[in-house]
Parts: C-alpha cells; structure tokens; sequence
C-alpha cells in the first residue's frame, strides 16, 4: 500500500503551542489523504515581531529543512510557517520536495482574481518586508494597506480576546478606508482568527496556513511552482 504524501509545518519561532495550532489548521483544510506533523524551531524567539528575529529564524528553518531531508524526503512537501517566509529560498534549494511558505501563499491568494486587498497584522515591524514580497510577487499594484494592531505583540500574548478585536479593527479600517475587498491574515498564530473576521465583515479573509496546504496541494497535482491555487 502506498504511503499518504506527508506535509510538514516548519514553525519558525520557539511556541510549540503555536506549532499544534497551524498544524491542525494544515490538517484541516487538506483533509485525510495527507499526513500532517510540524516541526518547531530549536532556537530563535517565541514570536517573530522583526526583521532581526526573522533572520534567526531563516537558519532555524534551514536546519530543519536539512534535517527532514535525511528521514524521509520522498512524497513530503514543507510549509514555512511564518508570514516573512524566512529561510524560504534556501529550503527550495536544499529540498527535494516541495516548500511553500504562508506569506507567499497568503498573498497569492488574496490577489486572486485580480482583487484588491491588505494584510492584517500584529507585527509592525516586518510590514516593509511584506510589502517588499508582494512586490517580488508582482502584486504591489493590488496591495492597498498593510494594517497593524494598535498594541505591541508582546501586549496581546495570552489575550486572544483583545487580539482578535485589534486584527478585527484592521481589518475593518482596511476595508473601509483602503478599499480592499479581501483581507489576508498576516501571520501563522493569527490564522485561527480568519474565519471570524470574514463573518463579521463579509469580505474574504485568507487564513494564510490554508492557502499554503492549497498551494502545495495544486503544486502536487500539477507541478505548477508559483501559480496560485483558486480559493476553496
């Protein structure tokens, strides 16, 4: 019997907790025929917050990009679990299999179609990274707004409550005032928030671990590398 296609989630910070939620996220939304387990970085930060931390990150993606390279590397595609995508490239290049990262997911996704849209997030300080990657992406004509929380990161950690309210008010002023008809949740511990947010403004909002499933997904199917996978 054939073995199932294996996706493993590289969460590029130290929160194993973090880890378990995007992997049941990834779990989700590929459904049974994939087998899903994610890998926490050994060193680094527990919350990526800015261009610093995301350079440490991208070694600690690398080393365990290698690492999953020497146990099975066969049918098993990566996700970068950060929305910088750190250590991206240099995976791509190690790695046999596919690697998709969520912020190039993310934002593929949310330009789909041609549609306007912005990204919400809490980390103020990787927002010229991100509008730098949808540039590279050739997206930075539908890019309307890069909005973050009001309060530090470090602010809103064990307050899910307060944080969703913040992303929900980005979210909301980026509708309203920027014009986007789609919002991409900007960061791999925010994706859970995603669905929430689309009910309650009506507007698409793209948790970016999905996309990335998505992605890899339509990678394996078709062998397309940078083409974005419709939304489900």
């Amino acid at each position: 019997m054939a073995s199932r296609r294996r996706i493993v989630v590289l969460n590029p910070n130290t929160n194993a907790s973090t880890t378990a939620a995007m992997v049941a996220l990834a779990r989700q939304a590929c459904g049974a025929n994939f087998e899903v387990d994610g890998r926490t970085a050994p060193f680094g930060s527990s919350f990526i917050i800015d261009q610093q931390e995301l350079e440490t990150s991208a070694t600690a993606v690398s080393e365990m990009a290698a690492q999953i390279a020497a146990e099975r590397p066969r049918e098993t595609g990566l996700i970068v679990a950060a929305f910088g995508d750190p250590g991206l490239e240099d995976a791509r290049r190690s790695f046999a299999g596919p690697v998709v990262g969520i912020g190039e997911a993310g934002l593929l996704a949310g330009a789909f179609g041609g549609r306007p849209f912005s990204i919400v997030t809490s980390t103020a300080g990787l927002g010229s990274r991100i509008e730098k990657m949808a540039d590279n992406l050739g997206l930075a004509d539908q890019l309307r707004s890069v909005r973050q929380t009001p309060s530090h990161p470090s602010q809103l950690i064990g307050k899910p409550e307060r944080l969703f309210a913040e992303l929900l008010l980005a979210a909301r002023q980026a509708v309203s005032l920027d014009g986007a008809q789609t919002i991409v949740i900007g960061g791999g511990p925010l994706a859970r928030f995603a669905k929430d947010i689309e009910l309650e403004l009506g507007v698409p909002a793209i948790d970016p671990v999905s996309a990335a499933v998505k992605k890899l997904i339509y990678q394996w199917s078709d062998g397309q590398a940078m083409q974005p996978c419709p939304r489900m």
